[in-house]
């Protein structure tokens, strides 16, 4: 599982830091014991996803509403269909 933090989304502030903190918490915990590990980085999202994807099958990613990460999301949707890379991908609502 990869998680991205992306310090130029100044719509954030540390209480939205904090609790994606604590989840990810619980994610880095119960995830080996459930068969996958946890990578985390910093940077623009779209960029450090691209790495990734020569890697995978399936990408899921959070069914965003507010237009920053909307604008991620359909660059890395992008990305797989402009390069026709074998992804599946999947939304799915972490609210």
């Amino acid at each position: 599982m990869l998680f991205v933090l992306d310090p130029a989304w100044k719509e954030a502030n540390q209480r939205h830091y904090q609790c994606m903190l604590e989840g990810l918490k619980d994610v880095f915990v119960c995830g080996p014991k459930l068969g996958f590990n946890m990578v985390f980085r910093i940077g623009n999202p779209v960029d450090i996803v691209k790495t990734f994807l020569n890697d995978t099958d399936t990408l899921i990613l959070d069914q965003a509403y507010l237009k920053y990460p909307l604008k991620w999301r359909y660059d890395i949707v992008h990305s797989i269909q402009d390069n026709e890379l074998p992804i599946t991908v999947e939304m799915v609502d972490t609210d």
